[in-house]
């Protein structure tokens, strides 16, 4: 009997024990509680600087993340619209909504992806930008794998073709018979090629290589800025005449000694900036070339010594006469028939005569880029020397 009473006394203790312990563990309970609600609220409070930014700010600075347009972002990566799309959702869902950042689209196969999967991505793109004109550039022969079927990129893009702006395929001639759309810029690397495209409302800006000239070939008319690159002088003359608004043209001759000129004039009363260039320097020169010009606004020169032979201050004087131009900037390439100080002393009121003599690299000519020169440069002989 006293060993149930002496057991029964021990039991209820601990159960006291228990009870205050439990109660004490419930205060804490809900103190950690109150703590952590507290936190929680402060948490909550507290919003990432970036993130209280309006969505336009938010998506004016993903644009300028890219590449400066037209210039094409890559398909995969950091430099590409996808990577802004898994930051967080709310900036998904900001790049989605932001059709300007979709609106340059490269057109190559990327590594460790099917064709049928770059087409997929490409259609994806050129739905999310919308309303936006297009920029869209294929990549060289040489960067495409032979297995791709180039025609199957036209297929994507065409229908899109109201919205080119900047354009640069590199396909056969044959697929070049549907191509119609308004573009600003359009490079073309096939030769021989003779489809129109004088349905491009809002061509400025052309560069053709080695082409065949159809008169209805490109809006002439319209183009600010062309680039030639062909063999003989009198393959770019007749496109030349056509383009009368033109402020920029760049002609460079890719074929060996030829004398053959146009028998007309060509005349460019808007033109500002003449560039001539010849990929294989030669001896025998470019005989009455330049003297076809007539331009009156024409301001920077430049050109090959060769291409003025056999007098090259006579051949400047006439188209300087001819258009009462006046020249700003003359820029005289390649080896040279006459002295600097010749040059300078025949033409005094031009500001700034400038010489160099390293031969022009032709893979800087490719895309109509000028070859301008740094008159400080180390190659330059200038005027201020």
């Amino acid at each position: 009997m006293r060993d149930i009473e002496t057991e029964t006394f021990i039991l209820e203790k601990s159960i006291h024990a228990l009870e205050k312990n439990l109660s004490e563990k419930r205060r804490s309970l809900r103190a950690l509680r109150s703590e952590h609600a507290l936190t929680q609220d402060r948490l909550d409070a507290n919003t990432y600087p970036v993130l209280t930014l309006p969505n336009e700010i938010i998506s004016d600075i993903f644009v300028h993340v890219l590449p400066v347009y037209p210039l094409c972002p890559q398909l995969s990566g950091p430099l590409s619209p996808n990577f802004l799309t898994q930051i967080c959702r709310k900036w998904r869902q900001i790049a989605l909504h932001t059709p300007t950042l979709w609106r340059a689209i490269p057109l190559y196969c990327m590594p460790k992806a099917t064709f049928e999967q770059h087409i997929s991505i490409i259609e994806c793109w050129l739905s999310r930008s919308g309303n936006c004109p297009l920029s869209s550039h294929m990549a060289d022969d040489a960067d495409m794998p032979s297995e791709v079927p180039t025609e199957d990129f036209l297929v994507a893009i065409l229908p899109h073709c109201a919205r080119w702006e900047h354009v640069r395929l590199v396909i056969d001639s044959d697929q070049l018979s549907s191509i119609e759309g308004p573009c600003r810029h359009f490079w073309w690397g096939q030769p021989s090629i003779s489809v129109a495209i004088s349905v491009a409302l809002q061509l400025r800006t052309a560069t053709l290589w080695d082409f065949r000239y159809p008169p209805h070939l490109l809006p002439w008319s319209q183009l600010a800025s062309l680039t030639l690159v062909v063999k003989k002088p009198e393959e770019c003359a007749h496109a030349l005449r056509q383009s009368i608004n033109l402020v920029y043209c760049e002609v460079i001759l890719l074929g060996d000694d030829d004398d053959s000129q146009p028998d007309f004039e060509i005349k460019l009363d808007r033109l500002e900036t003449l560039i001539m260039v010849r990929w294989l320097i030669s001896e025998a020169g470019v005989t009455g070339f330049l003297e076809t010009f007539v331009v009156p606004s024409l301001r920077f020169l430049q050109i090959p010594d060769e291409f003025m032979t056999p007098d090259p201050i006579a051949a400047l004087k006439t188209v300087i006469l001819k258009s009462g131009c006046k020249l700003l900037e003359v820029l005289i390439t390649g080896p040279r028939s006459l002295s600097k100080v010749s040059y300078r002393q025949a033409f005094p009121s031009i500001p700034k005569f400038s010489f160099n003599a390293v031969k022009v690299d032709f893979e800087d000519k490719k895309y109509g880029w000028a070859a301008r020169s740094d008159s400080n440069s180390s190659d330059v002989e200038s005027s201020s020397e």
